[in-house]
């Protein structure tokens, strides 16, 4: 493996998805980019994601798991960032898969154009759906913090913005922000801070989640 790939920590927060969770972490395993470490954060879940996460960590030496007391998604994401030691953080969504390349088109990104966070498209899908490839005519679109925090809150992809799950960011933009615990729509309390301290942010139309 080459070294000089940066390492990145992808956080996922598990709660009651038994029936979705291997196929998460499958995606995840089947990352084209391969220097990552996992930390699935078992957030006191009562059905059996705790031994699921167990069986996965004792195959692949790049997944480390946290068994805690149910403290909720922010308390499961923030339980994740203090364990992680990559230089970009990732959060993925627990009963959600990404796409192969997710975490190499990103990375891609953010070094080739120094950003400090790259985000791509979504698409909700039935559990029945065909997969997608990648559009060959990818887009892309770059823009300072501030007018991240600005297509937040007018634009029509605004969610984009938004939502923690299709972005990689640099850890650094983390050192003085968690997500508040306690709170419904967590996201919304801290999407525009890690925006506004970012430097450049890319977007990309593909659907890599």
């Amino acid at each position: 493996m080459n070294q000089k790939m940066p390492l990145v920590s992808i956080v996922v927060p598990i709660y009651d998805v038994e029936k979705y969770l291997q196929a998460c972490i499958d995606s995840i395993l089947a990352q084209t980019y391969l220097h990552i470490e996992i930390i699935l954060v078992d957030d006191g879940s009562p059905d059996l994601c705790g031994s699921i996460c167990d069986k996965n960590a004792a195959l692949d030496g790049r997944i480390r798991v946290i068994h805690k007391e149910n403290g909720g998604l922010s308390s499961a994401r923030n339980a994740g960032l203090e364990l992680a030691t990559g230089r970009y953080i990732a959060f993925i969504d627990s009963d959600d898969t990404i796409h192969e390349k997710f975490i190499e088109v990103l990375v891609g990104l953010c070094e080739q154009y120094d950003c400090d966070i790259a985000q791509c498209d979504f698409l909700v899908l039935a559990e029945d759906s065909i997969r997608l490839s990648l559009n060959p005519l990818q887009r892309l679109a770059f823009y300072s913090g501030k007018q991240s925090v600005s297509r937040l809150c007018m634009a029509q992809d605004g969610v984009n913005y938004l939502v923690p799950w299709n972005k990689i960011y640099r850890q650094e933009l983390f050192r003085e922000i968690r997500y508040p615990e306690g709170r419904i729509h967590e996201d919304e309390f801290v999407a525009h801070q890690i925006l506004w301290k970012a430097r450049k942010v890319a977007a990309t139309n593909q659907y890599l989640y």
